[in-house]
């Protein structure tokens, strides 16, 4: 297993976003991830698996897994192109909990990354309900697999909220 820190979104070293990436070559538990991302204390911390034709690619946080992470999937990425783990002339495909990104190296050095739109739809939950927690006018609710997104109609209330956790 090798393990790699890089700084995403930027070319300058100490900037960026930091992420960790494990280039797996066994097998690893859920349990051991969470260790190794809890030892790395970074925001997120990729694991990447060869499979066939692709890349198995799961992220873990300090506390938890996270279906998808825009920062440690670039520095993934980077990692496979720059140690030579994957031709920089061949997009390389990850299979994740949230479906299947791709990541091309494109001919400025720059990547693009495509990934799965999630489209929201309509909430059934109580707006009266989200106003008495979140103490502002509601506009809209939302949401996406695993989340649910509030649309207040004033910025102020964003700014000041103090939601009632009872």
């Amino acid at each position: 297993m090798k393990l790699y820190q890089v700084d995403s979104f930027t070319d300058q070293i100490f900037k960026g976003n930091p992420a960790g990436v494990y280039i797996v070559e066994g097998e690893l538990s859920d349990d051991q991830m969470q260790s190794l991302a809890i030892e790395m204390n970074l925001s997120e911390t990729a694991f990447v698996k060869f499979a066939s034709g692709s890349f198995d690619l799961r992220w873990f946080t300090p506390a938890r897994e996270v279906p998808l992470c825009g920062h440690a999937t670039l520095a993934s990425a980077f990692v496979l192109f720059e140690e030579g783990f994957h031709p920089t002339d061949q997009p390389i495909v990850f299979n994740t909990l949230s479906g299947k990104l791709i990541v091309t190296k494109n001919q400025d050095e720059t990547f693009s990354m495509d990934f799965p739109a999630s489209i929201p739809s309509s909430s059934d939950m109580a707006i009266d309900k989200l106003e008495e927690v979140f103490g502002g006018k509601v506009q809209e609710v939302l949401t996406v697999q695993g989340e649910l997104i509030v649309i207040f109609d004033e910025l102020s209330t964003l700014l000041n909220i103090a939601p009632n956790t009872d």
